[in-house]
């Protein structure tokens, strides 16, 4: 069962209580023969609306939490190594440590995102030009598009609407930049 799937299960369990309590309030003089069964329904109700709770406020931390990528697990490793170097000139040893936490990520930093959880801005643009982004489609095809003002996907030099379902998308990467000699 998927997270989403046990907090919808927790809140229908939850509702299925609350229905039953009215139930029992409309039972008049009989009520009270059933106070025991009433109080378990508001009970298991209650515990089972906590319980989505919680689970909605775990969907909301691991959304915000990123998982350590191994370019970053990678570089505290060189950097835990290399303070565990003796070096005899402690100036030299504090730059080298800026520069392994300086260096440029080699982990690409954007994520497929689902289409279901969230769309671009319709005609954004980058600078001039329209932005562009790698998408998905139904048959794992994976083309350069842009999302048009009208709400729907074109492809990369061609006109019109992509007739086959997106189903994810995703930024692309900062353009190759080819190092000046100078920096050499």
């Amino acid at each position: 069962m998927k997270l989403d799937e046990a907090i919808k299960h927790a809140e229908e369990v939850a509702e299925e209580h609350e229905s039953d309590l009215k139930v029992y309030e409309n039972l008049g003089k009989d009520r009270e023969l059933f106070k025991k069964e009433e109080n378990n329904c508001k009970e298991c109700g209650e515990q089972h609306r906590q319980l989505a709770e919680w689970l909605k406020e775990l969907k909301q931390l691991r959304e915000q939490t990123q998982e350590p990528c191994e370019d970053c697990v990678s570089r505290k490793r060189l950097m835990d190594n290399y303070n565990g170097v003796k070096t005899p000139v402690g100036y030299r040893k504090v730059v080298d440590l800026e520069v392994i936490k300086n260096m440029p990520s080699v982990t690409p930093t954007a994520k497929w995102i689902p289409v279901s959880e969230k769309m671009p801005n319709p005609g954004e643009y980058n600078g001039d030009v329209d932005r562009y982004y790698l998408v998905q489609n139904e048959y794992d095809d994976m083309l350069v598009a842009r999302y048009a003002k009208k709400g729907y996907w074109e492809q990369i030099y061609q006109f019109g609407e992509i007739k086959e379902k997106i189903v994810a998308w995703r930024p692309l990467p900062e353009p190759y930049q080819a190092e000046s000699e100078s920096e050499e």
